[in-house]
Protein backbone atom coordinates (compact mmCIF):
# COMPACT_ATOMS: atom_id res chain seq x y z
CA UNK A 1 0.00 0.00 0.00
CA UNK A 2 2.83 2.39 0.84
CA UNK A 3 4.48 1.64 -2.52
CA UNK A 4 1.22 2.27 -4.38
CA UNK A 5 0.66 5.61 -2.59
CA UNK A 6 4.24 6.69 -3.37
CA UNK A 7 3.76 5.71 -7.00
CA UNK A 8 0.53 7.68 -7.28
CA UNK A 9 2.22 10.73 -5.73
CA UNK A 10 5.13 10.48 -8.19
CA UNK A 11 2.79 10.15 -11.14
CA UNK A 12 0.81 13.21 -10.08
CA UNK A 13 4.05 15.17 -9.97
CA UNK A 14 4.94 14.04 -13.49
CA UNK A 15 2.10 15.86 -15.26
CA UNK A 16 0.97 13.82 -18.27
CA UNK A 17 3.05 10.75 -17.38
CA UNK A 18 0.19 9.05 -15.55
CA UNK A 19 -2.06 9.76 -18.53
CA UNK A 20 0.48 8.23 -20.90
CA UNK A 21 0.93 5.12 -18.71
CA UNK A 22 -2.85 4.70 -18.46
CA UNK A 23 -3.07 5.00 -22.23
CA UNK A 24 -0.41 2.29 -22.67
CA UNK A 25 -2.29 0.00 -20.27
CA UNK A 26 -5.45 0.41 -22.33
CA UNK A 27 -3.49 -0.47 -25.46
CA UNK A 28 -2.21 -3.63 -23.78
CA UNK A 29 -5.78 -4.47 -22.73
CA UNK A 30 -6.90 -4.09 -26.33
CA UNK A 31 -4.19 -6.44 -27.59
CA UNK A 32 -4.86 -8.88 -24.76
CA UNK A 33 -8.55 -9.11 -25.63
CA UNK A 34 -7.79 -9.57 -29.31
CA UNK A 35 -5.22 -12.26 -28.56
CA UNK A 36 -7.64 -14.12 -26.31
CA UNK A 37 -10.48 -13.86 -28.82
CA UNK A 38 -8.13 -14.87 -31.62
CA UNK A 39 -6.97 -17.96 -29.77
CA UNK A 40 -10.35 -19.10 -28.45
CA UNK A 41 -12.87 -18.02 -31.07
CA UNK A 42 -10.36 -18.19 -33.93
CA UNK A 43 -9.36 -21.78 -33.13
CA UNK A 44 -13.02 -22.77 -32.81
CA UNK A 45 -13.80 -21.26 -36.22
CA UNK A 46 -10.75 -23.01 -37.71
CA UNK A 47 -11.86 -26.37 -36.28
CA UNK A 48 -15.38 -25.86 -37.62
CA UNK A 49 -14.40 -24.75 -41.12
CA UNK A 50 -11.48 -27.20 -41.44
CA UNK A 51 -8.26 -26.37 -43.36
CA UNK A 52 -9.61 -25.92 -46.92
CA UNK A 53 -12.44 -23.51 -46.06
CA UNK A 54 -10.29 -21.78 -43.45
CA UNK A 55 -7.67 -21.29 -46.16
CA UNK A 56 -10.24 -19.72 -48.49
CA UNK A 57 -11.36 -17.34 -45.73
CA UNK A 58 -7.80 -16.30 -44.91
CA UNK A 59 -6.94 -15.81 -48.57
CA UNK A 60 -9.89 -13.43 -49.02
CA UNK A 61 -9.00 -11.66 -45.77
CA UNK A 62 -5.38 -11.21 -46.85
CA UNK A 63 -6.43 -9.69 -50.20
CA UNK A 64 -8.88 -7.34 -48.45
CA UNK A 65 -6.23 -6.26 -45.93
CA UNK A 66 -3.75 -5.49 -48.72
CA UNK A 67 -6.41 -3.48 -50.56
CA UNK A 68 -7.30 -1.71 -47.32
CA UNK A 69 -3.77 -0.32 -47.13
CA UNK A 70 -4.54 1.77 -50.22
CA UNK A 71 -7.84 2.98 -48.72
CA UNK A 72 -6.14 4.43 -45.60
CA UNK A 73 -4.00 6.71 -47.82
CA UNK A 74 -1.28 6.82 -45.12
CA UNK A 75 -3.07 9.71 -43.44
CA UNK A 76 -3.16 8.59 -39.80
CA UNK A 77 0.16 9.83 -38.42
CA UNK A 78 0.01 13.06 -40.41
CA UNK A 79 -3.50 13.89 -39.17
CA UNK A 80 -2.66 13.01 -35.54
CA UNK A 81 0.38 15.29 -35.72
CA UNK A 82 -1.70 18.15 -37.13
CA UNK A 83 -4.45 17.64 -34.53
CA UNK A 84 -1.81 18.08 -31.82
CA UNK A 85 -0.23 21.13 -33.46
CA UNK A 86 -3.44 22.86 -34.57
CA UNK A 87 -6.38 21.64 -32.43
CA UNK A 88 -8.49 24.57 -33.60
CA UNK A 89 -8.66 22.93 -37.05
CA UNK A 90 -10.18 19.74 -35.64
CA UNK A 91 -13.41 19.80 -37.65
CA UNK A 92 -11.62 20.52 -40.93
CA UNK A 93 -9.00 17.83 -40.32
CA UNK A 94 -11.50 15.15 -39.27
CA UNK A 95 -14.03 16.03 -41.95
CA UNK A 96 -11.50 16.12 -44.76
CA UNK A 97 -9.88 12.88 -43.58
CA UNK A 98 -13.27 11.16 -43.37
CA UNK A 99 -14.20 12.14 -46.94
CA UNK A 100 -10.78 11.11 -48.29
CA UNK A 101 -10.93 7.74 -46.56
CA UNK A 102 -14.53 7.13 -47.60
CA UNK A 103 -13.73 7.93 -51.22
CA UNK A 104 -10.59 5.78 -51.01
CA UNK A 105 -12.59 2.87 -49.57
CA UNK A 106 -15.32 2.97 -52.23
CA UNK A 107 -12.76 3.26 -55.03
CA UNK A 108 -10.62 0.46 -53.57
CA UNK A 109 -13.57 -1.93 -53.16
CA UNK A 110 -14.84 -1.23 -56.68
CA UNK A 111 -11.43 -1.76 -58.32
CA UNK A 112 -10.67 -4.82 -56.20
CA UNK A 113 -13.91 -6.67 -57.00
CA UNK A 114 -13.70 -5.71 -60.67
CA UNK A 115 -10.15 -7.03 -61.08
CA UNK A 116 -10.89 -10.24 -59.16
CA UNK A 117 -13.96 -10.82 -61.32
CA UNK A 118 -11.98 -10.17 -64.52
CA UNK A 119 -9.21 -12.57 -63.47
CA UNK A 120 -11.55 -15.41 -62.47
CA UNK A 121 -15.23 -14.76 -63.26
CA UNK A 122 -16.22 -18.36 -62.52
CA UNK A 123 -15.02 -18.32 -58.90
CA UNK A 124 -18.16 -16.84 -57.37
CA UNK A 125 -17.36 -18.08 -53.86
CA UNK A 126 -14.05 -16.18 -53.62
CA UNK A 127 -15.68 -13.07 -55.06
CA UNK A 128 -18.51 -13.26 -52.50
CA UNK A 129 -16.10 -13.76 -49.62
CA UNK A 130 -14.00 -10.82 -50.76
CA UNK A 131 -17.06 -8.58 -51.17
CA UNK A 132 -18.38 -9.39 -47.69
CA UNK A 133 -15.00 -8.76 -46.04
CA UNK A 134 -13.97 -5.66 -48.00
CA UNK A 135 -17.31 -3.90 -47.41
CA UNK A 136 -16.00 -3.31 -43.88
CA UNK A 137 -13.63 -0.69 -45.32
CA UNK A 138 -16.55 1.76 -45.64
CA UNK A 139 -17.49 2.16 -41.93
CA UNK A 140 -13.77 2.10 -41.16
CA UNK A 141 -13.66 5.65 -42.57
CA UNK A 142 -14.91 6.80 -39.15
CA UNK A 143 -11.46 5.99 -37.78
CA UNK A 144 -10.80 9.71 -38.14
CA UNK A 145 -12.48 9.85 -34.70
CA UNK A 146 -9.81 7.47 -33.42
CA UNK A 147 -7.13 9.89 -34.64
CA UNK A 148 -8.67 12.65 -32.53
CA UNK A 149 -8.72 10.44 -29.42
CA UNK A 150 -5.09 9.44 -30.06
CA UNK A 151 -4.08 13.09 -30.29
CA UNK A 152 -5.63 13.58 -26.83
CA UNK A 153 -3.98 10.41 -25.42
CA UNK A 154 -7.44 8.87 -24.99
CA UNK A 155 -6.96 5.54 -26.75
CA UNK A 156 -9.17 3.88 -24.13
CA UNK A 157 -12.23 5.35 -25.89
CA UNK A 158 -11.25 3.74 -29.18
CA UNK A 159 -10.44 0.48 -27.42
CA UNK A 160 -13.87 0.46 -25.78
CA UNK A 161 -15.48 0.78 -29.20
CA UNK A 162 -13.27 -1.94 -30.70
CA UNK A 163 -14.08 -4.21 -27.77
CA UNK A 164 -17.79 -3.73 -28.45
CA UNK A 165 -17.26 -4.75 -32.08
CA UNK A 166 -15.06 -7.69 -31.10
CA UNK A 167 -17.56 -9.07 -28.56
CA UNK A 168 -20.53 -8.72 -30.89
CA UNK A 169 -18.66 -10.33 -33.81
CA UNK A 170 -17.46 -13.15 -31.53
CA UNK A 171 -21.07 -13.75 -30.52
CA UNK A 172 -22.08 -13.96 -34.17
CA UNK A 173 -19.26 -16.40 -34.93
CA UNK A 174 -20.28 -18.66 -32.06
CA UNK A 175 -23.90 -18.53 -33.25
CA UNK A 176 -22.83 -19.37 -36.81
CA UNK A 177 -20.89 -22.40 -35.55
CA UNK A 178 -23.77 -23.63 -33.36
CA UNK A 179 -26.26 -23.12 -36.22
CA UNK A 180 -23.82 -24.78 -38.66
CA UNK A 181 -23.79 -21.87 -41.09
CA UNK A 182 -21.68 -21.95 -44.28
CA UNK A 183 -18.38 -20.20 -44.93
CA UNK A 184 -19.77 -16.88 -46.22
CA UNK A 185 -21.29 -16.12 -42.80
CA UNK A 186 -17.82 -16.02 -41.25
CA UNK A 187 -16.67 -13.53 -43.90
CA UNK A 188 -19.70 -11.40 -42.99
CA UNK A 189 -18.71 -11.59 -39.31
CA UNK A 190 -15.50 -9.68 -40.06
CA UNK A 191 -17.45 -6.73 -41.47
CA UNK A 192 -19.92 -6.97 -38.60
CA UNK A 193 -17.04 -6.39 -36.17
CA UNK A 194 -15.91 -3.26 -38.00
CA UNK A 195 -19.47 -1.95 -38.36
CA UNK A 196 -20.28 -2.19 -34.64
CA UNK A 197 -16.84 -0.87 -33.61
CA UNK A 198 -17.34 2.16 -35.87
CA UNK A 199 -20.89 2.66 -34.59
CA UNK A 200 -19.64 2.59 -30.99
CA UNK A 201 -16.88 5.06 -31.89
CA UNK A 202 -19.47 7.38 -33.43
CA UNK A 203 -21.69 7.11 -30.33
CA UNK A 204 -18.82 7.81 -27.90
CA UNK A 205 -17.72 10.85 -29.92
CA UNK A 206 -21.27 12.24 -29.91
CA UNK A 207 -21.72 11.53 -26.19
CA UNK A 208 -18.61 13.56 -25.35
CA UNK A 209 -20.24 16.70 -26.70
CA UNK A 210 -18.82 16.62 -30.23
CA UNK A 211 -20.65 16.03 -33.48
CA UNK A 212 -19.54 14.55 -36.78
CA UNK A 213 -22.06 16.89 -38.40
CA UNK A 214 -19.75 19.79 -37.51
CA UNK A 215 -17.02 18.35 -39.71
CA UNK A 216 -16.18 20.26 -42.85
CA UNK A 217 -14.49 19.46 -46.16
CA UNK A 218 -11.45 21.56 -47.04
CA UNK A 219 -10.17 21.08 -50.60
CA UNK A 220 -6.81 22.77 -49.98
CA UNK A 221 -6.27 20.80 -46.79
CA UNK A 222 -7.04 17.59 -48.70
CA UNK A 223 -4.33 18.39 -51.24
CA UNK A 224 -1.87 19.16 -48.46
CA UNK A 225 -2.62 15.92 -46.59
CA UNK A 226 -2.28 13.78 -49.72
CA UNK A 227 1.00 15.47 -50.62
CA UNK A 228 2.44 14.76 -47.18
CA UNK A 229 1.11 11.22 -46.77
CA UNK A 230 1.81 9.47 -50.08
CA UNK A 231 5.27 8.24 -49.03
CA UNK A 232 3.92 6.88 -45.75
CA UNK A 233 1.09 5.20 -47.63
CA UNK A 234 3.49 3.26 -49.84
CA UNK A 235 5.63 2.34 -46.84
CA UNK A 236 2.55 0.98 -45.07
CA UNK A 237 1.49 -0.88 -48.21
CA UNK A 238 4.91 -2.55 -48.48
CA UNK A 239 4.67 -3.73 -44.85
CA UNK A 240 1.09 -5.02 -45.17
CA UNK A 241 1.76 -6.74 -48.48
CA UNK A 242 4.78 -8.43 -46.90
CA UNK A 243 2.66 -9.65 -43.96
CA UNK A 244 -0.23 -10.95 -46.11
CA UNK A 245 1.13 -11.92 -49.52
CA UNK A 246 2.33 -15.35 -48.38
CA UNK A 247 -1.28 -16.49 -47.69
CA UNK A 248 -2.39 -15.34 -51.14
CA UNK A 249 0.58 -16.95 -52.91
CA UNK A 250 0.14 -20.27 -51.08
CA UNK A 251 -3.50 -20.41 -52.22
CA UNK A 252 -2.57 -19.99 -55.89
CA UNK A 253 0.81 -21.76 -55.95
CA UNK A 254 -0.12 -24.67 -53.69
CA UNK A 255 -3.67 -25.23 -52.38
CA UNK A 256 -6.44 -23.89 -50.14
CA UNK A 257 -5.64 -26.68 -47.68
CA UNK A 258 -2.01 -25.57 -47.43
CA UNK A 259 -3.15 -21.94 -47.04
CA UNK A 260 -5.36 -22.95 -44.10
CA UNK A 261 -2.54 -24.89 -42.45
CA UNK A 262 -0.11 -22.00 -42.93
CA UNK A 263 -2.56 -19.31 -41.79
CA UNK A 264 -3.07 -21.14 -38.51
CA UNK A 265 0.66 -21.20 -37.77
CA UNK A 266 1.27 -17.62 -38.95
CA UNK A 267 -1.56 -16.24 -36.82
CA UNK A 268 0.00 -17.74 -33.69
CA UNK A 269 3.49 -16.53 -34.61
CA UNK A 270 2.30 -12.99 -35.40
CA UNK A 271 0.35 -12.61 -32.15
CA UNK A 272 3.44 -11.18 -30.49
CA UNK A 273 4.44 -8.58 -33.06
CA UNK A 274 2.73 -5.82 -31.08
CA UNK A 275 5.39 -6.09 -28.34
CA UNK A 276 8.20 -4.18 -30.14
CA UNK A 277 5.64 -1.61 -31.34
CA UNK A 278 4.63 -0.85 -27.76
CA UNK A 279 8.20 -0.87 -26.45
CA UNK A 280 9.32 1.43 -29.26
CA UNK A 281 6.45 3.85 -28.64
CA UNK A 282 7.19 3.89 -24.90
CA UNK A 283 10.89 4.66 -25.28
CA UNK A 284 10.74 6.94 -28.30
CA UNK A 285 10.37 10.21 -26.30
CA UNK A 286 13.37 9.30 -24.09
CA UNK A 287 15.50 8.24 -27.07
CA UNK A 288 14.55 11.41 -28.95
CA UNK A 289 15.67 13.56 -26.02
CA UNK A 290 18.92 11.60 -25.64
CA UNK A 291 19.72 11.86 -29.34
CA UNK A 292 19.47 15.66 -29.14
CA UNK A 293 21.39 16.03 -25.88
CA UNK A 294 23.90 13.17 -25.61
CA UNK A 295 24.68 10.82 -28.50
CA UNK A 296 26.73 8.46 -26.29
CA UNK A 297 23.81 8.05 -23.89
CA UNK A 298 21.46 7.61 -26.86
CA UNK A 299 23.41 4.67 -28.31
CA UNK A 300 23.83 3.13 -24.85
CA UNK A 301 20.08 3.25 -24.24
CA UNK A 302 19.38 1.96 -27.74
CA UNK A 303 21.71 -1.00 -27.28
CA UNK A 304 19.94 -1.87 -24.01
CA UNK A 305 16.57 -1.82 -25.76
CA UNK A 306 17.90 -4.03 -28.57
CA UNK A 307 19.22 -6.51 -25.97
CA UNK A 308 15.89 -6.58 -24.15
CA UNK A 309 13.90 -7.12 -27.36
CA UNK A 310 16.33 -9.77 -28.57
CA UNK A 311 16.11 -11.68 -25.28
CA UNK A 312 12.32 -11.49 -25.44
CA UNK A 313 12.24 -12.73 -29.04
CA UNK A 314 14.68 -15.58 -28.38
CA UNK A 315 12.82 -16.80 -25.29
CA UNK A 316 9.50 -16.65 -27.12
CA UNK A 317 10.90 -18.45 -30.18
CA UNK A 318 12.56 -21.21 -28.14
CA UNK A 319 9.40 -21.85 -26.11
CA UNK A 320 7.12 -22.01 -29.16
CA UNK A 321 9.67 -24.10 -31.10
CA UNK A 322 9.56 -26.86 -28.50
CA UNK A 323 5.86 -26.49 -27.67
CA UNK A 324 4.53 -26.10 -31.23
CA UNK A 325 3.02 -29.61 -31.44
CA UNK A 326 1.23 -29.22 -28.12
CA UNK A 327 -0.01 -25.70 -28.93
CA UNK A 328 -1.46 -26.71 -32.32
CA UNK A 329 -3.05 -29.88 -30.93
CA UNK A 330 -4.71 -28.07 -28.01
CA UNK A 331 -6.02 -25.14 -30.04
CA UNK A 332 -6.76 -26.54 -33.49
CA UNK A 333 -6.81 -30.32 -33.28
CA UNK A 334 -5.45 -33.18 -35.33
CA UNK A 335 -6.53 -31.84 -38.73
CA UNK A 336 -4.07 -28.96 -38.31
CA UNK A 337 -1.18 -31.13 -37.11
CA UNK A 338 1.00 -30.08 -40.06
CA UNK A 339 0.85 -26.49 -38.78
CA UNK A 340 3.26 -27.39 -35.96
CA UNK A 341 6.31 -27.68 -38.25
CA UNK A 342 5.39 -24.41 -39.98
CA UNK A 343 4.99 -22.64 -36.64
CA UNK A 344 8.33 -23.94 -35.34
CA UNK A 345 10.07 -22.24 -38.30
CA UNK A 346 7.91 -19.12 -38.69
CA UNK A 347 8.32 -18.05 -35.06
CA UNK A 348 12.08 -17.45 -35.46
CA UNK A 349 11.28 -14.46 -37.70
CA UNK A 350 10.42 -12.63 -34.48
CA UNK A 351 14.13 -12.17 -33.69
CA UNK A 352 14.58 -10.09 -36.84
CA UNK A 353 11.15 -8.41 -36.73
CA UNK A 354 11.59 -7.21 -33.13
CA UNK A 355 14.94 -5.68 -34.08
CA UNK A 356 13.64 -4.07 -37.29
CA UNK A 357 10.64 -2.58 -35.48
CA UNK A 358 12.88 -0.75 -32.97
CA UNK A 359 15.32 0.19 -35.74
CA UNK A 360 12.48 1.88 -37.62
CA UNK A 361 11.90 4.18 -34.64
CA UNK A 362 15.60 5.10 -34.60
CA UNK A 363 15.54 6.02 -38.31
CA UNK A 364 12.69 8.45 -37.59
CA UNK A 365 14.51 9.92 -34.57
CA UNK A 366 17.73 10.34 -36.56
CA UNK A 367 15.97 11.88 -39.56
CA UNK A 368 16.46 8.97 -41.96
CA UNK A 369 12.78 8.28 -42.68
CA UNK A 370 13.53 7.43 -46.31
CA UNK A 371 15.32 4.28 -45.15
CA UNK A 372 12.07 2.97 -43.63
CA UNK A 373 10.41 2.88 -47.05
CA UNK A 374 13.50 1.44 -48.74
CA UNK A 375 13.84 -1.45 -46.27
CA UNK A 376 10.08 -2.10 -46.33
CA UNK A 377 10.31 -2.45 -50.11
CA UNK A 378 13.36 -4.73 -49.86
CA UNK A 379 11.74 -7.10 -47.37
CA UNK A 380 8.53 -7.23 -49.43
CA UNK A 381 10.28 -7.98 -52.74
CA UNK A 382 12.62 -10.57 -51.20
CA UNK A 383 9.66 -12.27 -49.50
CA UNK A 384 7.78 -12.50 -52.81
CA UNK A 385 10.84 -13.94 -54.58
CA UNK A 386 11.51 -16.52 -51.88
CA UNK A 387 7.83 -17.48 -51.83
CA UNK A 388 7.91 -18.12 -55.58
CA UNK A 389 11.00 -20.28 -55.16
CA UNK A 390 9.88 -22.26 -52.13
CA UNK A 391 6.09 -22.58 -51.98
CA UNK A 392 5.65 -24.92 -54.97
CA UNK A 393 7.97 -27.54 -53.49
CA UNK A 394 7.46 -26.99 -49.75
CA UNK A 395 4.04 -25.34 -49.38
CA UNK A 396 3.45 -23.50 -46.11
CA UNK A 397 6.80 -24.58 -44.72
CA UNK A 398 8.47 -22.90 -47.70
CA UNK A 399 6.55 -19.69 -46.97
CA UNK A 400 7.83 -19.79 -43.39
CA UNK A 401 11.41 -20.04 -44.59
CA UNK A 402 10.70 -17.21 -47.06
CA UNK A 403 9.53 -15.00 -44.20
CA UNK A 404 12.58 -15.88 -42.11
CA UNK A 405 15.03 -15.21 -44.95
CA UNK A 406 13.43 -11.93 -46.06
CA UNK A 407 13.37 -10.46 -42.54
CA UNK A 408 16.95 -11.66 -42.06
CA UNK A 409 17.99 -9.75 -45.18
CA UNK A 410 16.23 -6.63 -43.87
CA UNK A 411 17.98 -6.85 -40.51
CA UNK A 412 21.48 -7.99 -41.49
CA UNK A 413 22.26 -7.53 -45.19
CA UNK A 414 20.33 -4.56 -46.61
CA UNK A 415 21.62 -2.11 -43.93
CA UNK A 416 25.21 -2.77 -45.00
CA UNK A 417 24.59 -0.93 -48.29
CA UNK A 418 23.71 2.35 -46.53
CA UNK A 419 26.18 4.26 -44.36
CA UNK A 420 23.47 5.52 -42.01
CA UNK A 421 22.24 2.02 -41.16
CA UNK A 422 25.40 -0.10 -40.91
CA UNK A 423 25.70 0.43 -37.17
CA UNK A 424 22.32 -1.29 -36.66
CA UNK A 425 23.84 -4.59 -37.85
CA UNK A 426 26.61 -4.32 -35.25
CA UNK A 427 24.04 -3.51 -32.57
CA UNK A 428 22.01 -6.56 -33.61
CA UNK A 429 24.95 -8.92 -33.05
CA UNK A 430 25.91 -7.16 -29.79
CA UNK A 431 22.38 -7.69 -28.49
CA UNK A 432 23.21 -11.39 -28.04
CA UNK A 433 25.78 -10.48 -25.37
CA UNK A 434 24.86 -9.13 -21.96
Amino acid sequence: MVFWKDLQKKLKNQGDLSKILANVMWLFLDKGLKMLAGLLIGSWVARYLEPVQFGLLNNATAIAVIAGAFATLGLDNIVIRDLIKTPERKNALLGTTFVLKLAGSVLTITCLLFFVWILNPEDQLSLTLLALISIGLIPQSLESIDMYFQSKIQSRLTIISKTVGLLIASGFKIAFIVLKKPLIYFALAQSIEIFFASAALFFIYQQRGFSVFDWIWDKNLAKSLITQSWALMFSAIFVIVNMQIDKVMITYLSSEYEAGIYSTAASLSQLWYFLPVFVGASFMPRLTASFSADKILYYKQLQQIFRFMNALAVLLSVFIFFASDLIIDLLFGEKYANSANILSVHVWSAIFIFHVSIRTKTFIIEGHQHLVGIFSLIVMLSNIVFNFLLIKDFGGLGASYASLLSWGISALIAPLFFAKSRSSVQMFWRSFWV
